[in-house]
C-alpha cells in the first residue's frame, strides 16, 4: 500500500506543481485527496527560486511521510471492505 500511496501523492504533487508553474509567481495551486480522516491538500507555491510543495490535512500542515501514511491507511480500508 505504501508504494501505491507514494505514487498517488507523487501524482498529486506533480499536478499541483505544474499548475503553480503555469499560474506564475507567488500563486498557490493545489490538488486534493479525500480520506476518512479529512481532505488531504497538496499545495504548491511558485517562487523565483522554484516550486515548493506543502501538505495539509484540513488547515494543519503535515510532513510528506505523514501524507503517504494517510493515503496508505485509506487505501487499506478500501481494500478490506
Amino acid at each position: 500500500m505504501k508504494l501505491e500511496a507514494t505514487s498517488i501523492l507523487g501524482d498529486l504533487t506533480r499536478r499541483a506543481c505544474i499548475a503553480a508553474l503555469e499560474d506564475g509567481n507567488d500563486n498557490e495551486s493545489y490538488r486534493t485527496y479525500t480520506t476518512k480522516k479529512g481532505v488531504l491538500k497538496v499545495s504548491a507555491i511558485f517562487f523565483e527560486s522554484g516550486v515548493i510543495p506543502f501538505y495539509y490535512i484540513g488547515e494543519i500542515e503535515i510532513h510528506r511521510s505523514d501524507a503517504i501514511d494517510l493515503i496508505a491507511q485509506h487505501l487499506e480500508r478500501l481494500t478490506t471492505k
